[in-house]
């Protein structure tokens, strides 16, 4: 099978493209892909190839949680072209809450996951997101300090970074080698006033982590293989709160609770990822929300069970451009537990 892209000049490309349109370019003989505004070569090469396109996600996943003082080893899966949400079943070893998380091209973790509610641990839980099944737990995988409710922001698929949670070290997790360093990666760490209510979001050169009353930067070397980080005090609280947390996106921008604390979020500020700016407000698709579980994805995300007053499987559908989001229905929500808030996203191409 021959796929034909149809040809242009660098000086005839289409006028008025739409994102994510592919051309091929007749003077460069290489294909094209317009995004943010701009036309980038399409290549294997991460150096050529925009971030949004490295790794292009089709499916998201809500990792544990809990419900009325029960944490759950459960995992859904969401399939972003059909918004249908799926019980897989108890695919943890342990289950988790008031936790985070990380996941690399095809495996999932979920930190301080020890069966007790509210978790406080080391203990790092996986699941494959190739074959959908139990991916072992602690040893190397384990963080070197004792957490609960911390924050992780990622680089890539590389690197995860976990922070406060009671804690002012951060650990670091290596996602390729599925080990976590012993030692610390940073030049200049987080510090935290021991905060056990956190979140973050991340972006391709930057994680952003906070608490109930501080905001951190993650500023993350441009070369995929340097772990190490610089953190400094960012000087913006990027939530209102630990407990409203954090969507992250491809487009340069992320998100979190703009009012609220572990319910009581109605809009969502905007953060540009490069420049550090709030860019207003949104109003968020479901009011009243808090202790969410995000995922992420290419033009939209999804929100996979939250807390309310109470820990439901309401969920959302949210478009990053146009800031346009709606509640989900039946089919689309998360099943085989009866509500789960405070656990974590996690995504697969």
């Amino acid at each position: 099978m021959s796929i034909k892209h149809r040809g242009y000049a660098t000086g005839t490309r289409p006028a008025s493209p739409v994102e994510g349109q592919v051309i091929f370019n007749t003077d460069k003989n290489i294909l094209e892909v317009y995004t943010d505004s701009f036309w980038y070569p399409v290549s294997d090469n991460r150096e050529f190839n925009p971030y949004k396109y490295r790794t292009i996600i089709t499916t998201g996943y809500a990792v544990g949680g809990y419900k009325s003082g029960t944490p759950w080893k459960n995992v859904n899966r969401m399939m972003h072209h059909t918004d249908t949400c799926t019980n897989l079943g108890d695919l943890l070893s342990y289950a988790g809450s008031y936790t985070t998380g990380s996941c690399s091209l095809t495996k999932a973790w979920l930190y301080s996951s020890d069966n007790s509610h509210p978790g406080y641990s080391a203990q790092t839980v996986a699941f494959s997101m190739a074959t959908e099944t139990n991916a072992s737990y602690g040893g190397t995988m384990n963080m070197q300090t004792g957490r609960g409710d911390a924050g992780s922001s990622f680089k890539e698929h590389y690197f995860a970074y976990i922070a406060s949670g009671g804690s002012n070290y951060t650990d670091t997790h290596n996602l390729t080698t599925e080990t976590m360093y012993t030692s610390s990666q940073y030049t200049n760490g987080f510090t935290w006033n021991n905060s056990d209510s956190s979140s973050a979001f991340s972006g391709e050169t930057k994680g952003f982590h906070w608490d109930d009353s501080w905001g951190r930067c993650a500023i993350f070397d441009t070369d995929t293989s340097i772990v190490t980080f610089d953190a400094r005090n960012s000087g913006q609280h990027w939530a209102a709160h630990g407990q409203q947390k954090g969507i992250n996106s491809k487009i340069g921008r992320g998100y979190c609770g703009n009012e609220g604390s572990y319910s009581g979020g109605y809009n969502l500020r905007r953060w540009d990822y490069y420049t550090e700016t709030h860019n207003g407000t949104v109003s968020k698709p479901i009011g009243n929300c808090g202790e969410e579980n995000f995922d992420m994805g290419q033009d939209w995300q999804y929100m996979i069970s939250m807390y309310d007053g109470l820990q439901n499987n309401r969920g959302w559908k949210y478009y990053y451009h146009t800031d346009v989001g709606w509640e989900l229905g039946s089919g689309s929500l998360r099943t085989g537990i009866p509500g789960a808030s405070s656990g974590h996203g996690a995504w697969k191409g």
